[in-house]
């Protein structure tokens, strides 16, 4: 099957090229793999048989895009996807190759930063996607921080809804951009009706997303797979650890110093932790052994959402574990007299009162 239609009903792992043998062939539906060389990587997977959906090549982290060039070339009038033999300076030669593989189901958009009130390039983006739309392209819209909690929200959800059409959001910030404040409600608000929107390079929010209805997520491998970092970041890499009984993500360290080793919370039913392995068994910056943990949950929960066949259902389960979650952090917190307490996650918070 060719078309972006592959995708509905898919979660994806987010993963850089020099990073993809870390994911299993079992591990969710497939890849978003990304670097600036996407096209090379994705001839050299597919010789190992793993199947790959979406090539991202990250245009967003150089470039801001603008009204007259959203994609980074002129859009030709005719096809926004160039045909062979059509490679100038007024297309993009990323695209033709991506087109030219025939294991790229679809094809994202080389689309740059959409800085948060640019409403101009935003519809410019739009309106040239709905012009020139081929059943392979997925529009992607990576979104500058401060979209979501911004004044400009109304206009930006209006102008995603009347637009036909798949589209891949993501989202800019220091760290999870939907720990900010309103930002879980305004992700639900925006899927409520939506049959074609999609959510990628994101975290735990991917999940939620997908309860509520998106069309396909991406969730990253890694850290900085979950967002679009901030030019400048500087800060070094974090060691997540994904608890499922939590539903969220926290710092190896400080589960180190929160979670007796001993006790039920400490343990997780994935298939890479075992009984004598507890979940204060990471340390160091080496992430590679969270991230193969953090998958296996990914893949629990990809299955548990899949048992209920309606997104009422799905809705309502994720919404009920989100509150179950945040009131066992909440218990172990109040109980813990020798050992550290551990953060309560805004995201998992705003989860937690959504139903309310």
């Amino acid at each position: 099957m060719v078309g972006w239609e592959i995708l509905r009903g898919t979660m994806l792992v987010q993963v850089a090229a020099s990073d993809m043998g870390l994911v299993p062939a079992n591990r969710l539906d497939g890849l978003v793999l990304t670097g600036s060389d996407v096209v090379a990587d994705m001839r050299n997977r597919v010789h190992v048989g793993d199947k790959i959906l979406l090539g991202d090549r990250e245009r967003y982290l150089h470039e801001n895009a603008t009204a007259e060039a959203p994609f980074g070339y002129r859009a030709d009038e005719r096809n926004l996807l160039p045909t062979v033999g059509s490679v100038g300076p007024d297309t993009d030669p990323v695209l033709r190759e991506l087109e030219a593989q025939e294991h790229a189901a679809a094809v994202l958009t080389p689309t740059g930063l959409i800085a948060a009130g640019d409403i101009r390039t935003l519809r410019r983006a739009l309106n040239l996607f709905a012009r020139h739309r081929d059943d392979r392209l997925v529009l992607a819209l990576p979104l500058g921080t401060g979209w979501l909690r911004s004044a400009w929200f109304p206009d930006f959800k209006k102008l995603l809804l009347s637009t036909e059409g798949p589209k891949a959001l993501s989202f800019q910030g220091r760290d999870d951009p939907f720990d900010e404040e309103q930002s879980v409600a305004k992700l639900a608000d925006m899927l409520d009706g939506a049959t074609d929107l999609g959510i990628v390079r994101t975290g735990l929010a991917g999940v939620g997303a997908f309860a509520l209805g998106a069309a396909f997520t991406a969730i990253g491998l890694t850290a900085d797979q979950r967002h679009i970092p901030v030019p400048a970041d500087t800060e070094p890499p974090k060691n997540l650890v994904l608890v499922r009984a939590f539903l969220s993500f926290h710092d190896a360290g400080d589960l180190n110093l929160a979670l007796d080793p001993e006790s039920d919370l400490a343990h997780c039913p994935c298939d890479v932790c075992g009984p004598d392995q507890p979940l204060n068994r990471f340390h160091g910056t080496d992430t590679k052994h969270a991230d193969a943990h953090n998958l296996a949950v990914l893949k629990m929960l990809a299955d548990e959402l899949a048992e209920y066949p309606t997104r009422a259902h799905r809705t309502e389960w994720w919404l009920s574990e989100c509150e179950e979650a945040h009131a066992r952090l909440e218990e172990l917190n109040a109980r813990q007299v020798s050992r550290a307490q551990l953060e309560i996650p805004p995201q998992l918070q705003q989860w937690a009162k959504l139903r309310s």
